[in-house]
């Protein structure tokens, strides 16, 4: 039987499309500091513009829309910090000075756990690695000499969140200007579907956090009630940690719980621990099984193992901010790669 030869053929215009997108990757990895302000940009103009849309149906110009959503946001989080900044700095300032004092306390219970069960030896001495390096930690952000890094560190991330909102202001004023944008760099032929892709981008992007910033709030007071009621120490800033952090999939609500049986478990209260983990383990049974699918499935509808591995991969890629913007960056990829699929069956139907 003769031996077959196969032949693959790659032209110089497919090696030279593959060598245009490595560069625009490596370009963008460059400046992955200013896409990510952008995105962030265009996922605040997608959740505020429906609104504006709204305002400007009632024959409000869309400046004048933008400034009332503005105002009436920033009230909202000033007249809420109002009321919360006196007790939450209280216990930020008592967890500060007190850490040590836990520390030790939660090394005398996990020792006399080892004690009684030597065959865990290995387990202890692993929690106690981490607890020393939480320790460390905190011990690094309260430390004087550290004010100035920290401080910059603030007046960095003020900046970034104004140029954030700068941007969401023009995005969401200039109502077409993105579109036109898009049309004047794109070929005539593809205009209407480019323009319709971004459409549902924008529409899936505000979906997901208006349900986002819901779904935050339901969690600060669940876990902020549920605590208060067990008599945990810090209930209010162990529910602002559950509520900032559930904005991180999967990964957010174990750290949240695990801060919370930390200061539990430095009162030596082992019940109160188990108590505290139940809260916990219900709260995120009744969010995956009744709020997520009213108020999330719709906005992201992602496999959740996708989910988990754009969570890893944001977070390696670009830190806290990386894991935050995952999820809607994946969400809007998914929305052109269904169109590829479904274009792809239509094909093979025909």
């Amino acid at each position: 039987m003769p031996e077959k030869h196969y032949t693959v053929t790659i032209s110089s215009l497919t090696i030279v499309k593959i060598v245009i997108v490595l560069l625009a990757l490596v370009f963008l990895y460059i400046v992955r500091d200013i896409v990510l302000v952008l995105f962030l940009a265009l996922i605040f103009a997608s959740a505020i513009d429906p609104w504006v849309d709204w305002f400007e149906r009632r024959k409000m110009p869309r400046w004048l829309g933008m400034l009332v959503m503005y105002i009436a946001f920033f009230s909202i989080i000033i007249l809420i910090f109002v009321q919360l900044i006196p007790a939450l700095r209280e216990q930020v300032n008592q967890v500060t000075t007190y850490f040590p004092k836990y520390y030790e306390s939660v090394q005398t219970v996990i020792g006399n756990f080892q004690l009684s069960t030597p065959q865990n030896t290995q387990s202890s001495d692993t929690l106690h690695q981490s607890l020393q390096g939480v320790s460390d930690q905190i011990n690094k952000w309260t430390n004087p000499s550290n004010l100035f890094s920290a401080a910059s560190g603030v007046i960095g991330s003020v900046a970034m969140f104004v140029l954030v909102l700068v941007l969401t202001f023009y995005l969401v004023v200039e109502d077409r200007g993105m579109k036109r944008a898009l049309r004047a760099v794109t070929p005539d032929k593809i205009q209407p579907y480019l323009t319709q892709l971004l459409s549902r981008i924008q529409t899936k992007m505000g979906l997901w956090l208006r349900g986002q910033i819901i779904l935050s709030f339901i969690i600060f007071a669940f876990t902020w009630l549920g605590l208060t009621i067990l008599g945990v120490p810090y209930s209010l800033l162990l529910a602002l940690i559950a509520g900032i952090f559930e904005i991180v999939p999967f990964l957010g609500p174990i750290f949240s719980a695990l801060v919370a049986m930390f200061f539990v478990l430095a009162q030596g209260d082992i019940v109160k621990v188990i108590l505290v983990g139940g809260l916990y383990y219900i709260i995120q049974f009744f969010e995956n099984h009744v709020i997520v699918p009213k108020i999330m499935q719709k906005a992201v509808g992602l496999n959740p193992i996708v989910s988990i591995v754009a969570v890893l991969v944001g977070g390696k890629i670009a830190g806290i901010a990386g894991a935050i913007i995952a999820i809607p960056l994946v969400t809007a990829a998914s929305v052109f790669l269904r169109d590829v699929f479904e274009k792809e069956d239509k094909e093979e139907d025909a």
